[in-house]
């Protein structure tokens, strides 16, 4: 019997997440509370429902970083 879906799915829609992220950041995103950010990981639920981003900064405050991330 063939599975409907590939085992490493998961890792290929966060992986494509990071990526689409990491261009949103550097391209489109105006923030000034936004410095140097490197997307490190992304985190898909088992649903693809949501997905947890992981960050680090070369300079800023990394909370101002994440309040800005999320809005």
């Amino acid at each position: 019997m063939k599975r409907s879906s590939k085992p490493n799915r998961g890792y290929q829609v966060a992986d494509q997440i990071q990526r689409d992220l990491s261009a949103l950041i550097a391209r489109e995103l105006k923030d000034p509370r936004v410095g140097m950010v490197t997307l490190n990981a992304v985190e898909v639920t088992p649903d693809y429902a949501h997905a947890k981003g992981f960050f680090s900064l070369l300079t800023g405050d990394p909370a101002e970083t994440q309040e800005a991330l999320n809005h």
